[in-house]
């Protein structure tokens, strides 16, 4: 949670920067696919008890999810920046534009991580250059372990298997 609102609170970005850096930050907030976040619209905002709810159906495997945008502060704000419909990016330039912002904030420690090619090797990345537009999902799931049951935050995110869901441990 504290690198989301580092992300979303950094300043001296172009205009093009800052929406990618909101739309991903959004991501991170709600737990969508890449492919959904350019859905939303005011029609997916719902209010119950005082909450706002994002509902929408997801385009991968047309799942019925309701997100409770109060779980994180940044969501309403992103969403109201943009009259609730969000800068349109492909996957490779959000991605771009992530790790660029990244690298700047100073997110580059050392990662090992498992690659699999023709052999298995363990290769150190910097953590600015792992940061892509699922990474915005695999933090939403991250930071709600805490705080949600696993088949709270399945309902959250569309996932119908546990064996699936666990990948994002």
């Amino acid at each position: 949670i504290k690198r989301i609102g580092e992300l979303y609170h950094f300043q001296n970005l172009s205009e093009n920067e800052e929406k990618g850096r909101d739309v991903f930050v959004l991501g991170c907030c709600v737990g969508l696919r890449h492919s959904d976040w350019n859905k939303i619209k005011i029609e997916n905002i719902k209010e119950l008890n005082g909450n706002k709810i994002l509902s929408i159906t997801d385009q991968k495997k047309g799942n019925y999810l309701a997100v409770p945008l109060n779980i994180f502060p940044y969501a309403v704000p992103i969403l109201e920046k943009y009259n609730y419909k969000m800068p349109p990016f492909r996957n490779d330039t959000l991605n771009d534009i992530i790790q660029r912002i990244t690298e700047r904030l100073g997110w580059i420690e050392p990662i090992q991580k498992t690659v699999y090619r023709k052999t298995v090797t363990i290769e150190t990345f910097r953590f600015c250059d792992l940061i892509a537009t699922h990474t915005a999902r695999r933090s939403f799931v991250t930071n709600l372990k805490s705080r949600y049951s696993d088949s709270e935050i399945m309902k959250m995110t569309g996932h119908k298997s546990t064996r699936s869901f666990t990948k994002y441990d």
